[in-house]
């Protein structure tokens, strides 16, 4: 795009979660990425971006709900939220979890039904308040129902930016998704190498684009849905660097 600046009506907020080192004793394996994409991308965000991030490696559940909460507190309703999780993920019949690392694959007391997260932003008065709210997924049999057509793509940046957006991104849609040996995930990569950049500000749905691009060796299939029932209007989720905001 051309030369933009743009002015938030809030401030900008990021919960990043990366669970690597899961305990022998939980039956789930370690992975590698988590803890490597969330440390990366905390930087970025911290560093390049207007974001207050709180950053977390390898989290309980109650670790997980305490990092929610302390989110919410912060958060206005004109503020701009992205939540990301990266680590283990599990489906059984219609209920999709998030694993933290005090959970056993033989005992689902410890889960995190995604659900029990979602309903924070459900409503026209979510528990999470924000204008942008952006849910960035890297997990296994993740599944939400929202909606693929995106009827914004050629918006105005400014209108983007204070219109209601509530979106989810995810590595894949109801499947097992890729854990490198080392380094950090592809989809990770992609969304920190095109942050890194730039020096324009950056639709999370072209971002999506170019991760749907580079992911098309692996089985996973990235998404990108927008959430009607979080409200979501004809926003998008922007990242806009410092120089530019």
């Amino acid at each position: 795009p051309q030369e933009i600046e743009l002015k938030p009506i809030g401030k900008y907020h990021a919960l990043l979660i990366g669970n690597s080192n899961y305990p022998k004793k939980g039956k789930f394996t370690k992975l590698t990425s988590p803890k490597n994409d969330v440390t990366e991308l905390s930087k970025i965000l911290e560093t390049k971006y207007n974001f207050n991030v709180i950053s977390e490696l390898d989290v309980t559940r109650n670790k997980f709900f305490d990092l929610m909460n302390e989110l919410k507190n912060k958060t206005k309703d004109s503020d701009y939220v992205l939540i990301y999780y990266s680590g283990h993920g599990e489906r059984v019949g219609n209920e999709r979890y998030w694993i933290p690392i005090d959970a056993s694959k033989n005992n689902r007391r410890n889960w995190i039904n995604v659900s029990d997260i979602t309903a924070s932003f459900e409503g026209d008065i979510p528990e999470i308040a924000s204008t942008h709210i952006a849910l960035i997924v890297d997990s296994c049999w993740f599944k939400v129902k929202g909606q693929d057509n995106v009827r914004n793509k050629k918006m105005a940046y400014n209108k983007l930016l204070k219109s209601r957006t509530a979106v989810v991104m995810a590595s894949g849609q109801d499947t097992l998704v890729d854990d490198p040996e080392e380094g950090s995930s592809l989809f990770a990569k992609s969304i920190i190498n095109q942050l890194e950049n730039t020096d324009q500000p950056i639709r999370l749905h072209d971002i999506y684009i170019e991760v749907f691009e580079q992911l098309g060796e692996l089985d996973q299939t990235p998404i990108y849905r927008t959430m009607d029932s979080w409200s979501h209007k004809d926003g998008d989720f922007i990242f806009i660097p410092k120089n530019k905001s």
